[in-house]
């Protein structure tokens, strides 16, 4: 059954209902983000794939000259510049991943991305590529992101093979028999899932790849802007990295590259599968 997004699921509140119990508690700091587009995106939608692009597009919106100044100010706190810093590293090593299979005469390059979001690392990355297969994988409970990944993806010239799919049901194998994956690019996702559950989708994504094939994985630590997930129903993990990395290595995932964000804020790991 396809469940309420995991990025949401703390949610309980309609934003009438936040904004009465902010002033009721005195947390008057957090109306103005009512005049932020990107605020309004957040109180409602929390941080699915249409908030999450807001911040990489950082084009300041709202009503009046006020409401676009307050909606600059959200776009630039943390983790808004780090969710871009992560966008332009993805797109570096799914580029990298693609070219290497590539240059290796592989042909077609089998991509999955899940959660999709709306494409746009897979858009930026694989623009004007060839022989390639893409997946992108989502539980897209609105029923909307598949459709706008594909219809952005179709004006790239880039083809999207696209299902609703919760990760965790056990279900991906099924999906790729006899047609194994040559990167998996699962970003944005850790961040809503307990370690149980890591580990469940990293068994499930070492089913479907090839040996020494690359998965793309992030980890979030806390930033400035932690304290606000509580207010906002935003119920976000931060997973230690020693536990987070040995998490990787039982799944038989070794680290190829780890990289962060400037401000510490994402870290993001380029992992190859080892022979089974």
């Amino acid at each position: 059954m396809i469940t309420t997004a995991r990025h949401s699921a703390s949610a309980r509140s309609a934003p009438d209902e936040l904004a009465m119990r902010w002033v009721k508690t005195f947390r008057w700091h957090l109306l103005p983000l009512f005049l932020s587009a990107m605020g309004q995106s957040i109180i409602s939608r929390k941080y699915d794939a249409f908030t999450t692009d807001r911040a990489y597009e950082n084009s300041p919106g709202g009503p009046l000259v006020v409401g676009r100044f307050i909606d600059w100010i959200v776009l630039q706190t943390q983790p808004h510049p780090a969710l871009r810093r992560r966008l332009a590293m993805v797109v570096d090593e799914l580029q990298a991943a693609v070219g290497t299979f590539q240059a290796a005469g592989v042909r077609p390059v089998r991509v999955v991305s899940a959660p999709v979001g709306l494409a746009r690392d897979l858009i930026l990355a694989l623009r004007g590529m060839q022989d390639l297969e893409l997946w992108s994988l989502d539980l897209d409970p609105s029923g909307d992101v598949l459709a706008v990944a594909k219809e952005r993806a179709a004006l790239a010239g880039l083809a999207l093979c696209t299902a609703q799919v919760d990760l965790l049901d056990g279900s991906l194998p099924s999906r790729f028999v006899g047609a194994p994956v040559h990167v998996f690019n699962c970003i944005g996702l850790m961040s809503w899932l307990d370690p149980p559950q890591i580990a469940q989708l990293l068994s499930l994504i070492n089913e479907i790849l090839i040996p020494g094939g690359v998965l793309l994985l992030d980890n979030f630590r806390r930033h400035t802007g932690s304290h606000f997930g509580p207010d906002l129903e935003i119920d976000t993990r931060y997973h230690p990295e020693e536990a987070f990395e040995g998490l990787l290595e039982a799944a038989g995932f070794s680290v190829q590259r780890k990289q962060e964000t400037s401000d510490g804020v994402c870290v993001l790991y380029t992992l190859v599968l080892g022979e089974r």
